[in-house]
């Protein structure tokens, strides 16, 4: 039976879309998937105004003050960056210029802290190619049945699929598998803005560039409640074939002398929202947390 407590998540494009995208790339060629970007992208603009409309928002709430005209210009822009970041997957010549935020991860292995990699919908964000030899990686996945099947085809990302393991969220008991895999010093991989769970214990509302966004807190928890210390990780595309992965300094949290769980909590999450907001407005169009 499905836990009816939890919220469905919709998003644009399946498992069909994907063996479209698949054959198309494999046996035509990737130039055919940037040729249909066009009225793809028209056709979403379109047929989805709830979509259209979240994005204006998004859009006149960054840039003020700007025409309607050029703010669809700005929504083409940002829907067609998404699609090329699903067709990069495919796309052998891919590169990820990631040495240097290897080293700071590659750092907190040896210093033999449990590691949280907390990642966003910014950039390439299924690109798994954290490179760190033998290490085990798991990355969390919202359980619906969307998600499972779409973790069928962890081909489409490119990842090595023997240093990755998939995490349903859905999991009974899956509190206490994080809580072992952080206190025996492993590494999740997680998102940080957006959340599955609609009870307000379990979310932060946060302003976000004017924006009123609702982030998890469980990565908060479960690294002050282990030890473990936050990487915030973003890949950002910068041109046709390249990608650099950047991480931020590690957010280290811990019990504070006289101060209570959740303000030490709270000026961590802090710390990444400034990250984040960051990032987004050096690339606004690199933020792909659609919702419908």
């Amino acid at each position: 039976m499905k836990n009816q407590s939890m919220p469905r998540i919709n998003e644009m494009g399946g498992v069909l879309g994907r063996y479209i995208l698949h054959f198309l790339v494999k046996y035509v060629g990737i130039w055919t998937i940037r040729l249909i970007t066009f009225p793809v992208v028209c056709y979403y603009m379109i047929v989805f105004p709830k979509i259209r409309n979240h994005s204006m928002k998004y859009w006149s709430t960054l840039f003020p003050g700007q025409s309607r005209m050029k703010y669809l210009k700005q929504i083409y822009r940002h829907y067609a960056t998404f699609g090329e970041t699903l067709v990069d997957r495919l796309n052998p010549l891919i590169q990820v210029d990631n040495k240097d935020s290897d080293l700071l991860v590659k750092n907190e292995i040896q210093n033999r802290h449990g590691i949280i990699l907390l990642c966003s919908h910014v950039g390439g964000y299924n690109f798994y190619r954290f490179n760190l030899g033998n290490q085990l990686v798991h990355i969390m996945m919202y359980g619906s049945e969307e998600e499972r099947n779409k973790s069928q085809f962890t081909m489409f990302d490119r990842s090595n699929e023997t240093n990755i393991c998939f995490i349903n969220t859905m999991e009974a008991n899956v509190i206490f598998k994080l809580h072992d895999i952080l206190e025996g010093k492993g590494i999740i991989a997680i998102m940080g803005d957006r959340t599955t769970d609609h009870s307000k214990r379990h979310n932060k509302k946060v302003n976000l560039t004017g924006l009123e966004v609702t982030i998890p807190l469980s990565p908060w928890y479960l690294a002050y409640n282990t030890g473990a210390v936050i990487i915030v990780s973003f890949i950002i595309k910068k041109n046709r074939n390249q990608y650099h992965y950047i991480t931020k300094e590690p957010i280290r949290l811990s019990p504070v002398e006289g101060r209570k769980k959740r303000d030490v909590i709270d000026q961590a999450i802090s710390c990444y929202i400034d990250h984040l907001k960051e990032v987004i407005l050096e690339y606004p169009d690199q933020w792909f947390n659609f919702r419908n």
